[in-house]
């Protein structure tokens, strides 16, 4: 799981492009309003003393917002008792300020790829940026080795998942996705291209090659694309066409080419998609409504005689900001005009869109985007619950708290000629970094969506609701519920007594669910779309029944009265088991 099993970053920019569009801050912007803070050597000390400090500050910075561009510096939970979690301030907005004894807990650890649109969030938010202390609350940087994970507080969060290079690197990506359709079908899981692992794969590989080159001229003129398994910004990836030009013995992987993509104004292009995942047990995965549209610089052919282009075979901004044709402008006509011809306004210019842009350009060309959309949505889905079993076993192993960790991935989907979805590669450090308005606008609304969902804590007052030991009771229950035969025919029962563990449980997602802005919840997901899930995963786990069934009987309003009605009766707390009618 160390730094050396996969590449750290994925770039479709460079780290030098933020600088054409922002400053680098200062020491001043970097720790916000509160330019002064100070680190104390009485920290903890500090925070034992403010527990109820906490949660008076942040009903009073509630009420004491009085502009539309101020806000309350904590968000405070539905439920009483529950300490708030930190509020981020986007562009063009400021924080009410706490209480000098909590501001002084707000520090952020430094990495050398923290991306500058990272530090401009924390940044407007009070944080300082800490160098040397270890007792901070946040961290966005390279992923840990596994002593790194055991090294993380209770109140920290760091934004990587032990294991999951078992999404990030792609030959283990598609090993997990090929388990899955040997699972559960080709059909459901269908979803990226055919991939062939070398040179273990080489015999079956050299198998499909051969029965590809029989037939027709148009079945011999197949196209295969050649991958490092731990690389990214496109170094490395060449498409081919001649036996000769296969590796055959140093590690790549081999993947059939889609080589009939959908088009916009004859080029190719791909998405890339913004996955946040705040759990791996349960399994809480956010898609955003925000996303980029990268085009090819060179408009596509498929003739043989292009496959030495990268320009019109790779969407990677790193490769085509070397082309002549790349522009940030607009060369070829507007995205939101009334011609299907596609580039420029604001939001969708030259070889980068927007993801809204993409869908008012389909909806033009009398395309169905929400159909698009779902399928993606369904898309991440499934890929998520592929690494499910490996992650959340390795969290377990590694953390002290499940909440101590958290990671946004980067997904890059390509459209074929009928619009379907192809998953091509998940990046576990998906760029931040910023070459354009386009981009600062796009990441910079995510990044802070994501801090806002992400619920940090400050380390005041009583313990977290969900740190309580289960007990016999609790124990028992979930391990009736979870037996491998019978956890589908136990579900009707499974909301009849809501333990308190249940409850502190449906009480932590229902705040976090409120919270999400522009991530739209994909999983957990209740109905008979959210019961396919379950049964895709490789063994039911107990909160992921629980959300799934309380998602399916309660709305979001029902759900909140019923699990406020039985907090406030204390159900909550260790032997205050109640019934939930």
């Amino acid at each position: 799981d160390g730094d050396s099993d996969f590449n750290d970053v994925d770039d479709e920019n460079d780290d030098s492009d933020d600088d054409d569009v922002i400053n680098c801050l200062d020491d001043d912007v970097v720790s916000g309003s509160a330019a002064s803070l100070s680190r104390s050597s009485s920290a903890r000390n500090s925070r034992r003393n403010s527990a109820s400090s906490s949660g008076r500050a942040a009903a009073a910075a509630s009420a004491a917002a009085q502009s539309l561009n101020c806000l309350p510096s904590q968000i405070a939970s539905l439920f009483p008792g529950v300490p708030p979690v930190l509020n981020f301030a986007g562009e063009g907005e400021y924080l009410e300020s706490l209480p000098s004894e909590l501001r002084r807990l707000l520090k952020w650890r430094l990495s050398s790829i923290t991306p500058l649109v990272v530090k401009r969030v924390i940044g407007r938010s009070g944080f300082k940026i800490s160098q040397k202390s270890d007792d901070w609350l946040g961290y966005f940087g390279k992923h840990m080795k596994p002593n790194g994970f055991r090294t993380i507080r209770e109140y920290q969060k760091v934004n990587h998942f032990p294991g999951s290079f078992i999404l990030g690197r792609k030959d283990r990506l598609w090993k997990g996705l090929q388990r899955m359709q040997r699972l559960h079908g080709r059909k459901a899981f269908g979803f990226a291209p055919t991939t062939y692992c070398l040179p273990g794969d080489l015999k079956e590989f050299k198998a499909a090659w051969d029965a590809a080159s029989v037939g027709t001229a148009q079945q011999q003129q197949q196209r295969w694309i050649i991958k490092p398994p731990a690389s990214a910004r496109g170094i490395g990836i060449r498409v081919v066409n001649k036996w000769q030009q296969i590796p055959k013995k140093r590690p790549v992987i081999v993947q059939t080419y889609l080589s009939r993509p959908y088009l916009i104004n004859g080029s190719k292009f791909d998405l890339r998609i913004y996955v946040y995942v705040t759990s791996f047990e349960p399994l809480k995965v956010y898609v955003h409504e925000q996303g980029l549209v990268r085009f090819a610089s060179v408009q596509y052919s498929q003739s043989s005689k292009t496959l030495g282009n990268r320009f019109m075979h790779l969407t990677n901004y790193s490769v085509n900001k070397h082309s002549a044709s790349y522009t940030n402008g607009n060369p070829t006509g507007s995205a939101n005009s009334g011609s299907k011809g596609g580039g420029g306004s604001a939001d969708g210019e030259g070889h980068k869109w927007s993801l809204q842009s993409l869908w008012a350009y389909l909806r033009r060309c009398g395309q169905s985007p929400e159909r698009v959309w779902d399928s993606i949505k369904d898309l991440v889905a499934k890929t998520m619950i592929s690494g499910e079993s490996h992650i959340a076993a390795q969290v377990r192993l590694l953390c002290r708290r499940q909440y101590c960790v958290h990671e946004l991935f980067g997904l890059d989907v390509l459209l074929d000629d009928q619009l379907q979805p192809w998953l091509l590669e998940v990046n576990i450090s998906p760029s931040l970094h910023s070459n354009s308005p386009l981009d600062v606008r796009v990441k910079g609304a995510m990044v802070t969506d994501l801090m806002r969902l992400a619920g940090f804590q400050l380390p005041t007052g009583p313990p977290w609701p969900d740190d309580y030991s289960p007990t016999e009771e609790e124990r028992a229950k979930r391990v009736y519920h979870t037996e491998q035969k019978a956890w589908q025919d136990r579900l009707g029962s499974l909301l009849d007594c809501l333990t308190p563990s249940d409850i502190r449980c449906l009480a932590h997602s229902l705040d976090e669910f409120g919270r999400a802005g522009g991530f739209q919840r994909i999983l957990p997901v209740g109905g008979d779309r959210g019961l396919q899930y379950l049964r895709y995963m490789d063994q039911p786990r107990y909160s992921n029944l629980l959300l799934h069934c309380f998602l399916t009987c309660h709305g979001r309003r029902e759900g909140i009265e019923l699990v406020s009605a039985l907090w406030r009766r204390g159900a909550h707390l260790p032997g205050g088991a109640s019934r939930s009618s």
